[in-house]
């Protein structure tokens, strides 16, 4: 595996508000390792490339390229891609979450439930089984009630109760989120749902877009949030709580119940799509627990001539992104109190790579 770069993340507050928050990656350009190879060749190798999210890369890759050739991508693994996203979501709920919020960490539960996924993917387990466990042990509901709840209100009743793993969690950043102190400051837009084909309109495709990706010009959120934020929950969730925590988290906890009640009921949960750009060119997009995947080949004479990969990070972690909009303005009393709120931020965010992060006063 190539090494696979970092975030360089650095926050200036100057005693009482943050001033900027600038961001630098490292992560390598995909078109310098996949251009000149054969389509088969940048297929298996697309995987090893990434440390995270394998199989949602590997099926972009395997998609892109044989729309790019002319073909038709079949009988495409989305219950594989589906059950890797769940189990990110799973890993972020359930040990980092926790740890970050001083909850204790479930790693045996954690362990039980990435197994069985991983039974799942390969065709085999028991969908409906693991669907109710997973409802009754983070909710200690059924999905149906959970589906139910569609206010903030609703939301925060419920997490009083403290039925179900998540209802801690979500108590405990709701009111970290309801402290927050920011003057203004305009968060980046949600980016909608798009079609590959509606999507092949937004960019060029190429490494400057793939290196800080835009729409009209804007830098956008992707992410779960993104993808539910018409949900009548998510949508109340935004207008109490504007900074978005809350929301992301309970938007990846819905996302993951949506997800595992789709395997029970023996649905696809339709997170991949491609599209054939022009001859010889392709697009596909996976929807990965971490927000939209985007793979664009385009072949010639047998070999790949360009490819592009615009990851859920890029979008997240532009330098005039979500997170630099997430933090600009915030109050705080002392420099532990900014390290720790551009933290919980980055794991709301979730990026697919190691980060450093550094605080100055101004």
């Amino acid at each position: 595996m190539t090494d696979p770069g970092k975030l360089e993340l650095s926050v200036v507050w100057n005693g009482e508000t943050v001033r900027d928050a600038t961001i630098k990656s490292t992560r390598p350009r995909a078109d310098r390792i996949l251009k000149g190879r054969t389509p088969e060749e940048a297929a298996k190798l697309v995987p090893m490339l990434f440390s995270l999210c394998g199989k949602a890369q590997g099926e972009a890759a395997t998609a892109a390229m044989t729309v790019a050739q002319g073909g038709e991508p079949t009988q495409l693994p989305d219950r594989a891609v589906s059950c890797e996203a769940m189990q990110e979501h799973l890993w972020r709920l359930l040990l980092d979450w926790t740890a970050l919020l001083g909850l204790p960490q479930q790693q045996a539960i954690f362990a039980r439930w990435h197994t069985a996924l991983n039974t799942l993917a390969a065709g085999a387990g028991d969908a409906k089984a693991l669907s109710e466990d997973l409802h009754q042990t983070l909710t200690g509901m059924t999905h149906t009630a959970w589906a139910q709840l569609d206010s903030h209100a609703a939301l925060l009743e419920w997490s009083k109760a403290g039925h179900g793993l998540c209802a801690p969690m979500i108590a405990a950043l709701d009111a970290q989120e309801s402290a927050r102190e920011q003057d203004g400051g305009d968060l980046c837009e949600l980016l909608a749902e798009k079609s590959a084909a509606e999507t092949w309109r937004i960019g060029q495709f190429d490494a400057a877009f793939a290196a800080q990706p835009h729409y009209d010009g804007k830098p956008m959120e992707t992410g779960a949030l993104a993808r539910w934020q018409h949900e009548p929950l998510l949508r109340d969730i935004l207008q109490q709580r504007k900074s978005r925590l809350l929301a992301r988290l309970v938007a990846r906890l819905h996302d993951l119940l949506d997800s595992v009640e789709k395997l029970a009921r023996e649905e696809t949960a339709q997170r991949i799509q491609w599209f054939a750009t022009e001859t010889n060119s392709g697009l596909a997009l996976v929807h990965t627990a971490r927000g939209v995947l985007m793979h664009h080949a385009r072949v010639e004479r047998g070999y790949v001539a360009e490819y592009c990969i615009v990851a859920p990070t890029e979008w997240n972690f532009h330098p005039r992104g979500a997170w630099r909009a997430g933090l600009m303005n915030l109050r705080a009393r002392d420099a532990a109190h900014v390290r720790e709120a551009a933290q919980c931020l980055v794991l709301s965010l979730d990026p697919c790579v190691e980060y450093t992060l550094e605080v100055h006063h101004a």
